[in-house]
Protein backbone atom coordinates (compact mmCIF):
# COMPACT_ATOMS: atom_id res chain seq x y z
CA UNK A 1 0.00 0.00 0.00
CA UNK A 2 2.80 2.20 0.64
CA UNK A 3 5.71 3.05 -1.10
CA UNK A 4 7.79 4.37 1.50
CA UNK A 5 8.41 4.64 5.30
CA UNK A 6 8.38 8.48 5.39
CA UNK A 7 7.28 11.26 3.35
CA UNK A 8 8.79 14.62 4.21
CA UNK A 9 7.11 17.54 2.94
CA UNK A 10 8.65 20.92 3.13
CA UNK A 11 6.89 24.40 1.93
CA UNK A 12 9.50 26.57 0.70
CA UNK A 13 9.00 29.78 -1.30
CA UNK A 14 12.26 31.32 -2.30
CA UNK A 15 14.69 29.49 -0.20
CA UNK A 16 17.04 27.90 -2.15
CA UNK A 17 20.15 29.27 0.03
CA UNK A 18 18.35 27.33 3.08
CA UNK A 19 17.61 24.26 1.43
CA UNK A 20 21.16 23.79 -0.23
CA UNK A 21 22.45 23.09 3.25
CA UNK A 22 18.67 21.63 4.52
CA UNK A 23 18.02 18.69 2.28
CA UNK A 24 22.03 17.36 2.29
CA UNK A 25 21.68 16.91 5.97
CA UNK A 26 18.20 15.34 5.99
CA UNK A 27 19.77 12.85 3.46
CA UNK A 28 23.00 12.82 5.66
CA UNK A 29 20.75 12.15 9.09
CA UNK A 30 18.53 9.40 7.49
CA UNK A 31 20.68 7.56 6.14
CA UNK A 32 19.55 4.08 4.82
CA UNK A 33 18.09 3.61 8.17
CA UNK A 34 14.28 3.13 6.31
CA UNK A 35 12.71 4.23 2.34
CA UNK A 36 11.82 7.83 2.24
CA UNK A 37 11.02 10.36 -0.35
CA UNK A 38 11.19 14.41 0.31
CA UNK A 39 9.27 17.03 -1.66
CA UNK A 40 10.09 20.49 -2.22
CA UNK A 41 6.57 22.00 -2.30
CA UNK A 42 7.49 25.94 -3.95
CA UNK A 43 5.35 28.56 -5.30
CA UNK A 44 3.28 28.91 -8.26
CA UNK A 45 5.68 30.10 -10.00
CA UNK A 46 9.03 27.71 -10.78
CA UNK A 47 12.09 28.77 -8.82
CA UNK A 48 14.67 27.71 -10.97
CA UNK A 49 17.29 27.67 -8.19
CA UNK A 50 14.72 25.77 -5.97
CA UNK A 51 13.89 23.69 -8.99
CA UNK A 52 17.64 22.91 -9.59
CA UNK A 53 18.18 22.10 -5.97
CA UNK A 54 15.73 19.07 -5.90
CA UNK A 55 17.45 17.89 -9.10
CA UNK A 56 20.27 17.68 -7.73
CA UNK A 57 19.43 16.31 -4.81
CA UNK A 58 16.82 13.68 -6.61
CA UNK A 59 13.89 14.82 -4.90
CA UNK A 60 10.63 15.67 -6.16
CA UNK A 61 9.70 18.81 -6.73
CA UNK A 62 6.14 20.82 -7.22
CA UNK A 63 4.44 23.71 -7.54
CA UNK A 64 1.27 24.67 -5.55
CA UNK A 65 -1.47 24.93 -7.69
CA UNK A 66 -3.93 27.65 -6.62
CA UNK A 67 -2.12 30.22 -4.34
CA UNK A 68 0.98 30.67 -2.12
CA UNK A 69 -0.62 29.63 0.83
CA UNK A 70 1.05 27.51 2.94
CA UNK A 71 -1.69 25.14 3.78
CA UNK A 72 -1.92 24.78 -0.30
CA UNK A 73 1.44 23.13 0.13
CA UNK A 74 0.62 21.16 2.88
CA UNK A 75 -2.54 20.00 0.97
CA UNK A 76 -0.38 19.05 -2.08
CA UNK A 77 2.65 17.33 -0.25
CA UNK A 78 -0.26 15.12 1.78
CA UNK A 79 -1.92 14.28 -1.54
CA UNK A 80 1.11 13.76 -3.73
CA UNK A 81 2.79 11.20 -0.63
CA UNK A 82 3.66 7.48 -0.68
CA UNK A 83 4.76 7.14 2.90
CA UNK A 84 3.05 5.75 5.66
CA UNK A 85 4.18 8.80 7.56
CA UNK A 86 4.31 12.43 6.98
CA UNK A 87 6.53 14.66 8.21
CA UNK A 88 6.38 18.47 7.68
CA UNK A 89 9.70 20.97 7.81
CA UNK A 90 9.55 24.66 7.55
CA UNK A 91 12.01 25.66 4.37
CA UNK A 92 13.44 28.29 6.10
CA UNK A 93 15.92 26.08 8.17
CA UNK A 94 13.89 26.66 11.14
CA UNK A 95 13.70 22.58 12.00
CA UNK A 96 16.83 21.15 12.59
CA UNK A 97 17.09 17.63 10.62
CA UNK A 98 18.45 16.05 13.67
CA UNK A 99 15.31 15.68 15.30
CA UNK A 100 13.64 13.58 12.00
CA UNK A 101 14.64 10.02 13.54
CA UNK A 102 13.41 10.92 17.41
CA UNK A 103 10.32 11.86 15.43
CA UNK A 104 10.39 8.58 13.81
CA UNK A 105 11.04 6.86 16.76
CA UNK A 106 7.80 8.04 18.29
CA UNK A 107 5.58 6.96 15.63
CA UNK A 108 3.35 4.78 17.72
CA UNK A 109 1.75 7.70 18.25
CA UNK A 110 -1.04 9.47 16.25
CA UNK A 111 0.35 12.67 16.16
CA UNK A 112 4.46 13.70 17.28
CA UNK A 113 4.90 17.62 17.29
CA UNK A 114 8.00 19.11 18.01
CA UNK A 115 7.74 23.02 19.64
CA UNK A 116 9.71 25.15 20.45
CA UNK A 117 7.53 25.80 23.40
CA UNK A 118 8.89 22.98 25.54
CA UNK A 119 11.57 22.12 27.57
CA UNK A 120 14.93 22.08 25.73
CA UNK A 121 12.97 24.27 22.69
CA UNK A 122 13.36 28.00 21.72
CA UNK A 123 12.33 30.73 19.11
CA UNK A 124 13.41 33.82 18.06
CA UNK A 125 9.58 34.79 17.24
CA UNK A 126 8.72 38.03 19.22
CA UNK A 127 5.88 38.61 22.40
CA UNK A 128 3.05 38.43 19.82
CA UNK A 129 3.56 35.98 17.27
CA UNK A 130 4.56 33.31 20.77
CA UNK A 131 1.29 34.47 22.23
CA UNK A 132 -0.35 33.52 18.72
CA UNK A 133 1.36 30.55 18.57
CA UNK A 134 0.48 29.36 22.54
CA UNK A 135 -3.42 30.22 21.43
CA UNK A 136 -3.44 28.51 18.33
CA UNK A 137 -2.32 25.48 20.40
CA UNK A 138 -4.79 25.81 22.94
CA UNK A 139 -7.60 26.37 20.21
CA UNK A 140 -5.98 22.98 18.54
CA UNK A 141 -6.35 20.98 21.44
CA UNK A 142 -9.80 22.29 22.41
CA UNK A 143 -11.02 21.80 18.62
CA UNK A 144 -9.76 18.73 17.52
CA UNK A 145 -9.42 17.03 20.98
CA UNK A 146 -5.74 16.99 20.63
CA UNK A 147 -3.68 16.25 24.12
CA UNK A 148 -1.41 18.31 23.28
CA UNK A 149 0.21 18.59 26.97
CA UNK A 150 0.40 14.47 26.54
CA UNK A 151 2.01 15.31 23.42
CA UNK A 152 4.87 17.60 25.03
CA UNK A 153 5.22 15.34 27.66
CA UNK A 154 6.15 12.94 25.41
CA UNK A 155 8.10 15.39 23.49
CA UNK A 156 9.98 16.36 26.87
CA UNK A 157 10.82 12.54 27.44
CA UNK A 158 12.19 12.37 23.44
CA UNK A 159 14.55 15.34 24.20
CA UNK A 160 16.28 14.34 26.84
CA UNK A 161 16.40 10.83 26.05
Amino acid sequence: MFKHDLTIIIPSLNESDNLKKLIPEIKSEIGKKFTYEIFIIDGIIKDNKTFEISKKNSIKYLNRIKNNDYGNAVRLGIKKSTGKYVLFMDGDYSHNPKFILKLYENKLYDVVIASRYVLGGKTDNGLLSETLSRFLNKFYNVILNLDLEMCQTVLNYIIQK
